[in-house]
């Protein structure tokens, strides 16, 4: 807070007395910290029990963190139809980042069957709502017509929204595809 130092292992002592008090956020923040080590050391197993009381009450972030544990095996067993009940269940809550996730699922067809056309609706609704993971995954799509009518223009909006966020992938693909458009236009003359 403002004035106060800034200290993850209070945070976290702070985190279990509210948890004491069944507050969910803390669950969720609890499963955070062990997630990455910040104020403790950094342990997936704890991280996952956290994660399920927050995501068994409901919290979307908790769902589909604890989601993104079953698909990698990390902490948990390596469960690939959980990761996919976790990340619908915080999809339907409107989670952005869990429907991104299931895109990526569907487009690699991990833990469900290949589905491009599924993935590309995933990937819209996350990259209209600003994810620029989904932005340049939705303008790969454009650009290579997977699962998709090729429509580099659509290509070259997606990579510059996710390029004006920071993404260097797409930012390199703008420079790819104005390259390759102008030695088109070379080549047509």
């Amino acid at each position: 807070g403002s004035g106060v130092e800034r200290s993850f292992e209070r945070a976290v002592e702070w985190f279990h007395k509210a948890v004491e008090q069944d507050h969910l956020e803390a669950e969720y923040s609890l499963g955070v910290m062990y997630h990455v080590g910040f104020g403790v050391e950094e342990d997936s197993a704890e991280a996952a029990y956290w994660y399920t009381r927050a995501a068994d009450k409901g919290n979307a972030q908790a769902q589909c963190n604890l989601a993104g544990l079953y698909e990698i095996g990390s902490g948990v067993t390596r469960d690939y139809l959980k990761a996919v009940e976790l990340y619908s269940l915080s999809a339907q809550s409107g989670y952005v980042v869990a429907i991104f996730n299931l895109g990526v699922m569907c487009e690699n067809g991990t833990g469900l069957e290949r589905d491009l056309d599924r993935a590309v609706k995933f990937y819209e609704i996350a990259a209209d709502a600003g994810l620029m993971a989904a932005q340049y995954n939705l303008g790969v799509l454009f650009a290579l017509g997977s699962g998709v009518e090729v429509d580099h223009a659509r290509a070259t909006e997606l990579f510059q929204k996710a390029a004006d966020q920071g993404h260097e992938l797409a930012a390199e693909n703008l420079v790819t595809m104005k390259e390759a458009e102008q030695a088109e236009s070379a080549d047509n003359k």
